[in-house]
């Protein structure tokens, strides 16, 4: 199963609104260059496959994802699984759980109900494992490698 990014955004400070950019370098063991999410191990990198924030109403970037792809079945990778994004390795770490706040931040009337229609499709968490000083770009491949 294959895909490819359709979207990159970059959070540049707590609660600061995404930056869509055409292209993000990884770096590994930190996340993706200007995020305010580098540093963050586990938690470096959100995934989110493009068909669920359609789905649920939203733009990407809205859900504060950095990479945006067109993945069906993203959701059910498990931890330890690897992922080729363009010139980047990231594994997945595990799912991103709704938090309390993503629905005021994205202005919906009734928080707890968006909160429950984002249960199984918040996005997948990622590390950056290796990546060659490329940037990862829109339209870039997506693989999953072999375990």
């Amino acid at each position: 199963m294959n895909g490819r990014v359709v979207s990159l955004q970059v959070i540049r400070g707590n609660h600061a609104d995404p930056s869509f950019v055409d292209r993000v370098r990884a770096i590994p063991g930190e996340g993706l260059e200007g995020d305010w999410h580098r540093g963050r191990g586990a938690r470096s990198v959100l995934l989110m496959h493009a068909g669920d924030v359609r789905d649920l109403g939203v733009r990407p970037g809205d859900l504060r994802e950095q990479i945006t792809v067109h993945l069906p079945g993203l959701m059910k990778l498990t931890p330890g699984t690897r992922l080729r994004i363009g010139p980047a390795t990231l594994e997945i770490t595990g799912e991103c759980i709704g938090c309390t706040h993503i629905g005021e931040h994205v202005g919906v009337d009734d928080v707890e109900a968006f909160r429950q229609a984002l249960q199984g499709r918040r996005g997948m968490l990622a590390r950056v494992l290796e990546a060659d000083g490329e940037p990862i770009q829109i339209g870039d491949s997506v693989e999953i490698l072999p375990a």
